[in-house]
């Protein structure tokens, strides 16, 4: 939306409007009449999931809309889809809202090279929990649910695999080689499959290289065919972008509070150990260099690191500095206030997660009703972990008890196969109805943590999977009465933060009865059905037998831990019990930070172009103006917690107006605060600095370091290699030998 809009990064435009509702007369009228700003008429856009969340709505200048909607909708009008029986509405908005996703251009995809195919199901049987809309009573019975084998993925030759957004269409692309497939399982006559309107395909003649789903296209029976589509989407002058992209190193993972809440049973020896690493990291920063420089964010790991992790990448002489030291205090700070609220290090990671695509091939090439696929019930494959290996898998929101042991399958067959960096599961299994997992994007935490799996397997006899039913909404006709009581709908029912935190109580009392259990499964349910009434406008009423048993068994205060995981006060919260998460709050120390000696000395000279002049006197024109604008950052709006802090608006501002006030050239501005914040103001905080003129003093720092040494790897000291046999990345042997002993372990784990 924004690239159609020619609206720049970093500039203020006035071609859209976030406007937050707070009353819902004036939300109609903005709705259906839009408003009118600067001799301008705005007209309502759409509201996507986060904005629905806030009371939000996105309005744009009428003109501009009109001018860029085909490009957006890909063509199409809402008269056609009117015409055609109308829409969900909040389903249209959510689809509308997806051009305003952050993504970048997928460049190299080429639309004539694509298809849709079908979305397949498969029965798979098992004991499930049946909790009935209209009673609430809980069934547990032997059945079968029908598991969507590709919900919101789909393949394509080429990687890596990545999260798209497009016209109407949004999902995940999984690298998977389906020519190979055909080639080496197929004969020529299956090479050609038919896509959701009929049409056949000849997938390798026409060297199709992306199969999307049915599922990923949400507006699929609004076009004529997928010729249409494509022609729009050329005429229109459409892209596809994405929104995220699988990394081949991604850090070690931190498990969340809902996660560890359902393992209610864990005692003092097993929080011990599972706290381990989590504690060593605490009481090691500052003085460790690796650990520091990670929890900073300073390697090469980083793919996208700020000006000054770059900085203490190439000089840690940096941490000498005390604004760098308050830093490192700050993120002490943080890290245990994190693990106090359950933020805690696991060997596992986060990881998208894939389908059994193989099976998939299977059922749209070689018509096999319930393929087997290459992974069994019970098995998952992901590279990080060894083969036969038991692994818990998780997902995000965790409120029930969704921990799924499965044995990883990294078999010779699996791996030739599946080759990127996804979790992947069977499509013969329950875990992604245990985990509401579908895979459009969809992340999974992976851990082998033998304590986690030690309690789960302790408890996991007790809980089975969920069954539910679902009503589906009908389509409406798409006007500003529509629109706006969808809206009314999602603001009434999308509060699921309600049933979270009833869970949250339950597990928090630290003891779970049968009642207790059955209050969980219907909270569960009804987190569910709320998501889904902000579609059906259908939400079950609680028969007063179960609001009795639910309001007893969440009575009082939210747990103690949520003064650190949700930043509530003392008042908000009961006082400590016995609970797993409590202590594990009380069991994270919070040492005096203590730092590394090893570290070179600090040279601010380092910082400047010591070719330029520069003023060291506080009442310079580039102080003054630097100090004016640093008191008034408030000044600027436009935050976004999704970017670097030099990124914000605010400092792209505050650089303009120094330079522009002070009048001198970027070199002398740059050596002067330099020169004042590093001498006479060695105490302050520099963190307007480096967010405005980080990159200047980077490239400072990179010409001045140039025949100083390197950096040992290992402690952070600067050396210079005497001896052709020393170690390049390290300083002394002793670093040599901690190097090696770390490599070691880190190809240990890979294989």
């Amino acid at each position: 939306m924004t690239r159609c809009s020619s609206i720049k990064t970093g500039e203020l435009s006035t071609k859209l409007f976030q406007v937050e509702f707070y009353f819902y007369q004036v939300m109609e009228n903005l709705i259906k009449n839009g408003f009118d700003y600067n001799g301008e008429h705005y007209v309502y856009f759409s509201s996507s999931a986060g904005s629905i969340r806030k009371h939000r709505g996105l309005f744009i200048e009428e003109k501009l809309y009109n001018q860029i909607r085909p490009t957006l909708t890909c063509g199409l009008t809402l008269d056609r889809i009117n015409e055609l029986g109308g829409c969900v509405v909040n389903k249209w908005l959510a689809y509308l809202a997806l051009s305003s996703s952050a993504t970048e251009i997928w460049k190299d995809f080429d639309i004539d090279k694509a298809i849709v195919c079908d979305d397949y199901e498969i029965q798979v049987f098992g004991d499930m929990d049946y909790i009935d809309a209209f009673d609430y009573s809980v069934t547990r019975k032997y059945t079968n649910v029908e598991i969507p084998m590709n919900d919101g993925v789909g393949m394509m030759i080429g990687g890596p695999t990545r999260v798209i957004r497009g016209p109407f269409i949004k999902g995940l692309m999984v690298q998977f080689d389906f020519h190979k497939f055909l080639k080496e399982k197929c004969n020529k006559d299956q090479w050609v499959v038919s896509d959701i309107y009929g049409t056949p395909h000849n997938v390798i003649e026409e060297d199709i290289q992306y199969i999307l789903t049915k599922s990923q296209f949400k507006m699929a029976k609004y076009f004529t065919n997928w010729d249409e589509y494509k022609q729009n989407f050329k005429k229109y002058g459409c892209t596809m972008g994405w929104c995220n992209m699988e990394q081949p190193y991604v850090p070690k993972a931190r498990i969340n509070y809902q996660m560890l809440n359902s393992l209610h049973d864990m005692t003092d020896e097993e929080i011990k150990r599972l706290l381990g690493k989590t504690v060593e990291e605490i009481e090691t920063i500052g003085q460790d260099y690796q650990t520091t420089m990670r929890l900073l964010g300073a390697t090469e790991y980083n793919k996208n690191p700020s000006w000054f992790q770059e900085a203490l990448m190439i000089y840690p002489e940096l941490f000498r500095d005390p604004y760098c030291r308050d830093i490192l205090k700050q993120t002490k700070q943080s890290l245990v206030k994190q693990a106090k609220g359950g933020r805690l290090r696991v060997n596992g990671y986060y990881r998208l997660a894939s389908p059994d695509l193989y099976a998939y091939c299977e059922r749209l090439f070689l018509g096999v009703e319930n393929p087997k696929g290459l992974l069994a019930n019970g098995e998952v494959s992901i590279k990080q972990f060894k083969h036969g290996e038991e692994v818990d898998c998780l997902r995000s929101p965790h409120l029930y008890f969704e921990h799924c042991l499965r044995t990883n399958n990294r078999s010779e067959e699996v791996g030739k196969w599946f080759t990127t960096e996804c979790i992947y599961t069977s499509c013969n299994d329950l875990i992604s109805r245990v985990l509401a997992l579908d895979w459009d994007g969809d992340i999974l935490l992976v851990t082998n943590d033998k304590t986690i799996k030690k309690v789960v397997k302790r408890n996991q006899k007790d809980y089975v999977p969920l069954l539910f039913d679902m009503r589906k909404a009908e389509p409406v006709q798409i006007n500003g009465d529509t629109i706006y009581q969808g809206l009314i709908a999602a603001f009434k029912y999308g509060k699921i933060g309600k049933y979270s935190n009833d869970c949250a109580k339950i597990w928090g009392k630290g003891q779970i009865d049968k009642n207790s259990l059955t209050a969980l499964k219907l909270l569960v349910a009804e987190s569910n059905w709320s998501i889904d009434a902000a579609k059906c406008l259908y939400m079950p009423e609680r028969p007063q037998e179960a609001k009795d048993l639910i309001s007893e068994s969440t009575k009082g205060k939210l747990p103690n831990f949520f003064i650190y995981a949700k930043d509530k006060e003392s008042h908000q919260v009961e006082k400590p019990n016995n609970s797993t998460m409590n202590r594990i709050a009380a069991s994270i120390p919070d040492p005096k930070i203590r730092f590394s000696k090893s570290i070179s000395k600090f040279d601010y000279r380092m910082l400047m172009n010591l070719d330029y002049d520069f003023s060291i006197s506080g009442d310079s024109s580039v102080v003054k103006a630097y100090d004016y604008w640093n008191s008034r950052q408030n000044l600027f709006n436009g935050e976004d917690l999704n970017q670097k802090d030099q990124d914000l608006y605010k400092y792209k501002q505050i650089r303009n107006k120094i330079i522009e006030e002070s009048n001198r050239d970027l070199d002398y501005i740059v050596n002067t605060l330099v020169a004042v914040l590093y001498t006479s103001r060695r105490a302050s905080a520099k963190k307007t600095l480096w967010n405005c003129f980080g990159d200047v003093i980077l490239e400072n720092l990179k010409r001045n370091l140039e025949g100083k040494g390197k950096v040992c790897q290992i402690c952070g000291k600067r050396f210079i290699q005497k001896t052709k046999g020393q170690r390049a990345s390290c300083c002394s042997e002793e670093c040599s030998k901690q190097l090696d002993k770390e490599q070691a372990y880190e190809r240990f784990l890979r294989s």
